[in-house]
Formats: C-alpha cells, sequence, structure tokens
C-alpha cells in the first residue's frame, strides 16, 4: 500500500525528469519544440514536415501572330549576323592578301638586288657624302634586304602600337591580326620607297643622307607606315562595329498588328 510520502517522492520524481528532458531537448541543434523524445508527462510533438511549393501553371502558349513575329525577329538578327561574319571574313582576306603580296614584292625587290647592285640603289647622289651608299663606296648586294628588313623593323613597331590599343569583340571574327600583319611587309616596302626618293633627292626637303644614317632613316619610314594603313584601320573598326549601308533592317510582316 502506498503511502503519501512514497505518492510525494514519485510525483518529485517524475517532475524532476519531465524538467530535465525539456532542458535537453532545447539545448540541442534541433531548436525548441522538437521532442527528441517522449517525456513524462508531456504531449508527443507535432511532426513538420518539408516546405511543398504551390504548383505553377505552365505559361500561356503564343498566339500565332506572336509565334509570326518572333521568328521574323530571329530571322532578321540571323540574317544581320551572317552579313557582318560575312564582311569581316572578306575584309579579312583582302588584308592578307595585301600583305602577303607586299612580302613577296620585298622578297623580289631583295632578290634583283642580290643579283644586281645597282638596278635599285640606295647611294646619295651627292657624292661628297661620305660614305655615300649604305655598304660603303659602292652599292652592295644586300643593301636592299637589310634596309627593308629595318623598315618592317619599323611596321613592328606600328603592329605593336596597334594590338595594345585595339578593342577585342566578342564575335567569331577579328581584324586585328590581319592588320598587324599587313603593317610588317608595308613598313618594309615602304622604307625601301621612301630612302629610294630620299636618296635621290626627289623630296627637295629632305636632304640625301650618308650610308651610316640609312638604317635609322629606314626604320623612321616604317614606322611612318602608319599614315598610309590609318585608313585600313579606320575601315576595319567600322566593320567590327557593324556600321554598313548593307545592314538589314527589321522588317515586320503585318505591320497593323502592331501599333
Amino acid at each position: 500500500m502506498w503511502t503519501s510520502d512514497h505518492r510525494y517522492s514519485v510525483q518529485h520524481v517524475q517532475a524532476n525528469a519531465h524538467a530535465s528532458c525539456t532542458y535537453i531537448t532545447n539545448s540541442t541543434s534541433r531548436g525548441p519544440g522538437t521532442d527528441c523524445c517522449p517525456c513524462p508527462g508531456a504531449a508527443p510533438a507535432a511532426v513538420v514536415g518539408p516546405a511543398v511549393a504551390p504548383p505553377v501553371d505552365p505559361p500561356a502558349p503564343a498566339d500565332p501572330t506572336t509565334r509570326q513575329t518572333l521568328k521574323e525577329i530571329a530571322e532578321t538578327i540571323g540574317q544581320y549576323n551572317a552579313g557582318q561574319h560575312y564582311r569581316a571574313r572578306t575584309y579579312r582576306n583582302m588584308l592578307l592578301a595585301t600583305a602577303a603580296g607586299l612580302f613577296i614584292l620585298y622578297l623580289v625587290l631583295s632578290l634583283v638586288g642580290w643579283r644586281d647592285p645597282n638596278f635599285l640603289s640606295l647611294c646619295a647622289s651627292n657624292a661628297a657624302l661620305k660614305p655615300p651608299c649604305p655598304s660603303g663606296a659602292t652599292p652592295g648586294a644586300g643593301d636592299i634586304f637589310l634596309l627593308g628588313f629595318a623598315g618592317l623593323v619599323g611596321g613592328a613597331v606600328g603592329a605593336l602600337i596597334l594590338l595594345l590599343s585595339v578593342n577585342v569583340s566578342g564575335g567569331p571574327f577579328t581584324l586585328a591580326i590581319a592588320q598587324a600583319l599587313l603593317k610588317l611587309p608595308a613598313g618594309a616596302t615602304i622604307s625601301l620607297v621612301g630612302l629610294f626618293v630620299l636618296q635621290h633627292g626627289t623630296l627637295g626637303i629632305l636632304m640625301p643622307q650618308s650610308g651610316n644614317a640609312l638604317v635609322a632613316w629606314a626604320i623612321l619610314f616604317g614606322v611612318g607606315q602608319q599614315a598610309v594603313t590609318q585608313t585600313i584601320d579606320k575601315r576595319a573598326n567600322a566593320i567590327m562595329a557593324g556600321g554598313s549601308s548593307a545592314t538589314p533592317a527589321p522588317v515586320v510582316a503585318n505591320p497593323s498588328a502592331h501599333p
């Protein structure tokens, strides 16, 4: 038979167990209200499931007029991109072909000058200059090749300046490499032409130079090719920017359906 003292001690133990379980549950990372075990005398905790997003209705299908308009817009954009890529490829091929032609011309002049140094003499017309020729008193076999190579170095300086200032686009084609390659043989060819005119006194404002100073003049003429190729650079930049009179304008098949 239970006594009052015994009943009191049982109730006291149950109260202490319930307080201990509640303290342990609230101290865990699961947070309060999520009992990991049923406490004596406590109601079972409610189970909360994961949040479920409400169903989203699919977008309404586009009407035939809207689909036709979107199709025409996509076709117009495709035609514009195809036209711009065609112009870029064509101009790039022209630049590479011109660069190859100028380089072949430089090699031919060098070969002819090697076989006949007097064919394209770069000696000064003023015999008082010492030495009058790049190689000494008489034209040398390698004068054209060496001075043309100095002009090519000057063209490389112009190509480096171009590559440092060019804006690379995100398209599949670029004209910067073709422009830079064109400046190399252009510098060699323009330097040979400029030295020939300079040494024969054709310019008037510039006097013929001695053979020792011709290398510096060849490099200067090679850098000066920038004045000639600047127009080509502007045209290339315009093509890459998309500026052309042949750019197709957007066409709307049904103007009355659009305000």
